[in-house]
């Protein structure tokens, strides 16, 4: 349960982005593209930039943060309340664990499982792995397969789905 439009603004980008820790805390506003759904990454993970879409329901929580915690076009999209720094991974983390705690969540929680819970909700409501794989800015396919082979049930599924009547 979140407390406030900053906390569900923070939750949401994780959830629906799918972004790593590191560019969760380099995101400045004029990265987000609220008009068409998606946040612009610059020297992610292996210096690429890359594009990570976001839902209606996060633009909404974005904006909800934006009017009530103003900022400038440049300045970074979250920063420490107190001395207003940028955000480190450690800021994330709590913020994460905080959330989690008080939704009364009794696994470890941190901004990289929700990564992880979007790729494995988007597999099993029938996502395409290329899909995915692009979603989650993985170089190759066989990161994302990963999340494959950890839903055994998601394959049996689709077997019995499109299995052959042979008798």
């Amino acid at each position: 349960t979140t407390n406030n439009s900053r906390e569900k603004a923070i939750i949401a980008i994780l959830a629906y982005s799918g972004i790593r820790n590191k560019e969760f805390c380099s995101l400045k506003v004029q990265d987000i593209d609220f008009d068409n759904g998606f946040i612009k990454i610059f020297s992610g993970k292996g210096n690429r930039d890359r594009i990570a879409y976001i839902s209606r329901n996060c633009i909404r929580a974005i904006s909800d943060y934006l009017r009530d915690y103003p900022r400038e076009s440049d300045n970074f999209l979250t920063t420490t309340l107190v001395r207003n720094n940028r955000y480190a991974g450690g800021d994330l983390r709590k913020v994460v664990k905080v959330v989690a705690k008080r939704a009364k969540i009794k696994k470890r929680a941190y901004p990289h499982l929700m990564r992880h819970s979007l790729a494995c909700n988007l597999l099993s409501r029938g996502c395409a792995l290329m899909t995915i794989q692009q979603v989650l800015g993985h170089l190759s396919l066989e990161s994302t397969l990963i999340y494959a082979h950890s839903m055994p049930q998601k394959v049996q599924s689709e077997y019995q789905f499109f299995c052959p009547q042979y008798v």
